[in-house]
């Protein structure tokens, strides 16, 4: 399950459950009609998730690539999380939080 709440201009994705290549399609679709409001801020919350995927990554790349530099976050990432960001060398690219 996801939820897209905005805040004026931010767009907060709350994500729950795994985020593979089975529930990246349906997230990447709603995503692409949510991003056409072209937010400022795009904040990925993983709070509830304990798997991500090469899938849901490439969410994530062509996401943080549609705001401006150093406008999109994921927030709420636990250390496994983390781990798989950095393995694939996207902790840089991308503002991870815990």
């Amino acid at each position: 399950m996801t939820e897209y709440i905005w805040t004026e201009k931010t767009l907060c994705c709350r994500f729950a459950g795994r985020l593979d290549s089975t529930t990246a399609p349906a997230i990447e679709i709603v995503l692409e009609r949510e991003m056409i409001k072209q937010p400022e801020q795009v904040l990925f919350d993983l709070a509830s998730i304990d798997y991500i995927s090469s899938a849901f990554l490439r969410i994530c790349i062509k996401s943080a690539k549609a705001v401006e530099p150093g406008c999109f976050s994921i927030i709420h990432a636990g250390p496994q999380l983390k781990k798989v960001f950095k393995m694939v060398n996207l902790d840089e690219l991308l503002n991870i939080e815990s």
